[in-house]
């Protein structure tokens, strides 16, 4: 028998997801595995380094950048669009 707490999910209160929280399982994964590489991509600056902080190899990382769309270069990820008139 698990020793870890028990929950309902119809207890917000005591539950793991926020309240209102509908979002699919895997959902929520793609989300925080997006914020994750891309706060590791900002930390690091590079994939190589930003692979070693995760615990993932690089091809991996690649993948997952080609997959969610994530810029790597961190020099216009940080720009604000400006208006040209």
């Amino acid at each position: 028998m698990p020793t870890w707490p028990r929950t309902s999910i119809s207890n917000p209160a005591g539950s793991a997801l926020p309240e209102g929280d509908t979002q699919p399982l895997p959902q929520r994964l793609a989300q925080l595995e997006h914020q994750a590489i891309r706060e590791a991509l900002a930390l690091t600056g590079s994939t190589r380094k930003a692979a070693r902080t995760l615990g993932v190899t690089q091809s991996w990382l690649m993948r997952r950048i080609k997959r969610h769309a994530i810029d790597t270069d961190t020099s216009t990820s940080e720009r604000t669009s400006v208006d040209a008139s």
